[in-house]
């Protein structure tokens, strides 16, 4: 009776989150949508009247609403399956280093749109135990993150430390930061915390819940170190590999 009682609460839970999720993603889904509606009726009807520069201009901003949702329905996405045990956990030896470094390369148009600079310094000892899908997404996500609320000309810093047990990479920036009492909420899946970018970016906060799930998995951990207007630091640790 007790194990059928913690089953309900636990299927009331997942379904708040799952609710609060789907809730936050949809409203967070409507700015991106209307502006690529928007400039592409615009530019539909009015091609032929707009200078090189305006049609550039617009179909950037098409580009990049579109980036936007797909973001937003791949973490979805990802997000689902986790919750209907449907992505294997697979853990191998990985370097980290180059997992990052694959990561950014992924995201140069991100950083080369919004003028920011990112510099990676880790370790080439810096190997972990882990599922490099898993781990993939969740440095997708974070750097994501650091872009998003990162300056126009910012720097984000990507380091690591390591120990016989242990790998710890931070993920740091110059940007906003983060109110202190947004800090106790941002991995809760009950919670679905939804903030601007520096440039009007949307996002759902799905992406750091996702994160928080998938090093659970991993036996690792994530944590964030910020003070509002002077940038934020994510810390990761994962298990470190047996492998020489």
């Amino acid at each position: 009776m007790e194990k059928l009682s913690q089953s309900g609460e636990e299927m009331e839970s997942l379904i708040r989150s799952k609710d609060r999720i789907f809730s936050v993603v949809a409203h967070d889904l409507r700015n991106p949508v209307a502006a690529v509606t928007g400039f592409s009726e615009l530019l539909y009807e009015n091609f032929d009247e707009f200078s090189t520069d305006t049609q550039k201009e617009y179909l950037l901003q098409i580009v990049q609403g579109t980036q936007r949702i797909q973001n937003l329905l791949e973490n979805l996405l990802v997000w689902a399956r986790s919750q209907m045990k449907a992505i294997k956990y697979e853990p191998e030896s990985l370097a980290v280093k180059d997992l990052v470094e694959e990561c950014v390369r992924q995201l140069k148009a991100n950083l080369d749109h919004k003028k920011v600079s990112c510099f990676v310094k880790v370790e080439k000892e810096c190997l972990v135990y882990a599922d490099k899908a898993m781990i993939d997404t969740v440095f997708r996500n974070l750097i994501i993150n650091d872009i998003k609320f990162s300056f126009p000309g910012g720097k984000i810093w990507i380091s690591s430390s390591a120990d016989s047990r242990s790998c710890s990479i931070s993920i740091s920036d110059e940007g906003i930061g983060i109110q202190p009492e947004i800090q106790e909420k941002l991995f809760n899946p009950n919670e679905g915390i939804s903030s601007l970018g520096t440039s009007g970016e949307s996002g759902s906060g799905l992406g750091l819940i996702i994160c928080s799930e998938f090093l659970e998995k991993n036996m690792g951990s994530i944590t964030v170190e910020s003070q509002p207007g002077n940038g934020s630091t994510f810390v990761v640790t994962l298990p470190a590999s047996a492998d020489p």
